[in-house]
């Protein structure tokens, strides 16, 4: 059988990176033995694989290290080992000690294609590159063994900057869909605003604009799943509690660093109106509809995933005019049945990286 390794380092305390990561690790504990250093994973994290009930998942000791001496060993003795790099979204620019650690990163990983051990980037979007770590990426991309982008845009994207990339698939998140769930009453409002000044602004002018379409008897939760989205979202639970109040209830909800705690609170979204991207995925796996939002550039992995499944329906949340606000509204918009097709290629995507 053929053996996968990983060695998780990512932003545990965002319910969504731990998420991919985890299903990540279920997808290729399907098709090969796993094997993985959790040296810098939370206990919460590890509890939620089931080391105890999954038979071809260990744990690795000694680190990063003790993973690559494994896989060395596991190599020369003729057995193929495939090494997964973490998915998500790659934007930015890298200086200083990060594009020490980068460049690093890169020679380990060139030593061990050299050797036989098969590289794998899936799940993964690009946007915003800065030209180093563009140039680092392309590099990268020319000894990955599979290096699968999760939307179109970062397709288009690659292509433009000449990296190499095998095709598109999908988000990993997918892999959670299953049966058709019933929907919960609660309206879900969940928003980032650290990347703009004008994000907390215009996400309270959209729950203003949402509060003068509901009846009074739907609940708005105001919900973050990553901590630095708490102080915002907490913030606008107060500002609506404060003003608004005597229409209808509003509440605060934090779940970070716990995915099935988040799934679990996420049952209760009868919609969801996020520019989160796991946040949209996982309250949609749990039946709500969504009303996914973008602005200026910052959220294209949001366009480029939800433009598959449901078309140019994201919501500028500059263009909030009433008219366009119902209009997404009204549509009820629901990814489940093309999500339990993207759910069925993303487990033909990883039968096909093992050759099965």
């Amino acid at each position: 059988m053929d053996n996968s390794f990983f060695s998780i380092n990512t932003q545990f305390e965002n319910v969504g990176d731990a998420l991919i990561n985890r299903e990540m690790i279920q997808l290729a504990a399907e098709n090969s033995n796993v094997f993985v250093d959790f040296s810098r994973c939370p206990l919460e994290f590890v509890d939620t694989l089931d080391l105890n009930n999954n038979v071809n998942l260990s744990a690795v000791k000694g680190g990063f290290l003790g993973l690559c001496f494994k896989m060395l060993k596991m190599r020369f003795k003729g057995q193929a080992c495939y090494y997964f790099l973490s998915p998500g979204g790659y934007f930015g620019e890298v200086k200083g000690k990060e594009l020490l650690n980068k460049l690093l990163t890169t020679v380990i990983l060139l030593l061990m294609s050299l050797v036989g051990i098969k590289i794998c980037h899936v799940g993964v979007s690009y946007e915003r590159l800065g030209a180093r770590f563009s140039l680092l990426t392309r590099f990268r991309s020319l000894f990955l063994s599979s290096h699968i982008v999760r939307d179109k845009l970062t397709a288009d994207y690659l292509a433009s900057n000449k990296i190499k990339y095998d095709f598109v698939g999908v988000d990993l998140a997918f892999n959670l869909f299953g049966l058709e769930r019933p929907r919960g009453n609660d309206v879900f409002v969940s928003f980032r605003c650290d990347q703009d000044e004008r994000q907390f602004e215009l996400a309270k002018a959209i729950v203003v604009k949402l509060h003068s379409l509901l009846p009074a008897d739907s609940s708005i939760v105001f919900y973050s799943q990553v901590s630095r989205d708490s102080v915002y979202m907490k913030d606008m639970h107060a500002y609506f509690n404060l003003n608004y109040s005597s229409v209808r209830s509003f509440e605060y909800l934090g779940v970070h660093g716990d995915i099935d705690g988040s799934l679990t609170v996420l049952s209760r979204a009868k919609c969801i109106i996020s520019n989160r991207l796991h946040v949209l995925l996982m309250a949609s796996s749990k039946g709500a509809c969504v009303v996914p939002c973008v602005l200026d550039g910052y959220n294209q992995k949001i366009e480029g995933i939800m433009s598959d499944l449901i078309g140019d329906s994201c919501l500028d949340m500059t263009d909030i005019d009433s008219e366009s606000f119902k209009y997404l509204w009204d549509l009820n918009l629901s990814i489940s049945d093309k999500a339990f097709l993207a759910k069925e290629k993303l487990a033909n995507d990883f039968r096909g990286i093992y050759g099965n």
